[in-house]
């Protein structure tokens, strides 16, 4: 039971450092792209988790996956900061902290169950399944550069929920200014 100790110890201190050093190495990167390698490092972090046998190998690798997580947050905050009017920043950053609560609310007691009854490394194997199907929605739906769309939502708050469709146009937003 300790060692489990190690391995959430591991994540913990990964996401408390790395997750920082991650952002600052790359705050020059295109966000887009940025969100999608993130994402794919921490499937294969949790992918490592369940393969390697080495209690240093599972702890490193947690440390991985926590670091992506960390950076990842990070640049989530500010991109939907930045993809909103300046008076909706505050919301759009409190809906990536509610996606991150609901997912830990609902993915730690899921994770314990899939690993009670399956061994723990399949509760890591279902993680990895998940990050494959996350930047497919980031593709589309996040601006490629997002101070261009916070030009385009300041205009109409309705336009931010429009993220997935076409951009919106100016003629678009006044309308949907007009007949908010």
């Amino acid at each position: 039971m300790s060692q489990a100790g190690w391995v959430t110890t591991g994540f913990a201190l990964g996401a408390m450092f790395g997750g920082p050093l991650v952002a600052a190495a790359t705050l020059r990167l295109p966000r887009k792209p940025l969100v999608t390698g993130l994402t794919l490092v921490f499937l294969i972090a949790d992918a490592t988790t369940a393969l390697t046998g080495s209690l240093l190998l599972v702890s490193l690798s947690r440390a991985l996956a926590g670091a992506m997580l960390g950076g990842f947050l990070g640049v989530a905050i500010t991109m939907a900061g930045s993809m909103v009017a300046p008076t909706r920043r505050a919301m759009a950053i409190a809906v990536v902290f509610t996606g991150f609560t609901v997912s830990n609310v609902i993915g730690v007691p899921v994770g314990n169950i899939v690993g009670r009854a399956a061994g723990w490394e399949s509760a890591f194997w279902v993680v990895s399944g998940l990050p494959p199907s996350a930047p497919s929605p980031c593709g589309f739906c996040c601006p490629a550069n997002p101070q261009t769309a916070n030009l385009r939502t300041a205009a109409s708050p309705s336009c931010a929920a429009e993220r997935c469709g076409p951009p919106c146009s100016p003629s678009r937003s006044a309308t949907a200014a007009r007949s908010s």
